[in-house]
C-alpha cells in the first residue's frame, strides 16, 4: 500500500508532462505489447492520461518516461 501511495504521488508529479502529436509508441523498449497497443490506440497527449489507460502498468509508464525525456 505504501509503495503504491509512493508511486501515485511520483507519477502525479508527470501527469503534465505532454506527449508529443507524433510520437511513436512502438518505439519505446520494453512495455509489453498490450500496454503499446493500447497508447497506440488512445494517442494520448499528456502523461497522465496515460496513466489512467487501463492495461498501462507503472513499469510501462516509467519507459515511456524514459523515452519521453529523450526526446527532449
Amino acid at each position: 500500500r505504501m509503495a503504491q501511495a509512493a508511486w501515485n504521488r511520483r507519477a502525479d508529479t508527470h501527469d503534465g508532462w505532454k506527449i508529443p502529436s507524433g510520437f511513436q509508441f512502438r518505439e519505446v523498449r520494453g512495455p509489453g505489447a498490450e500496454a503499446l497497443e493500447k497508447l497506440e490506440r488512445a494517442r494520448p497527449d499528456k502523461v497522465g492520461h496515460a496513466r489512467r489507460l487501463p492495461g498501462v502498468t507503472p513499469a510501462a509508464l516509467s519507459l515511456l518516461l524514459i523515452a519521453l525525456r529523450r526526446t527532449q
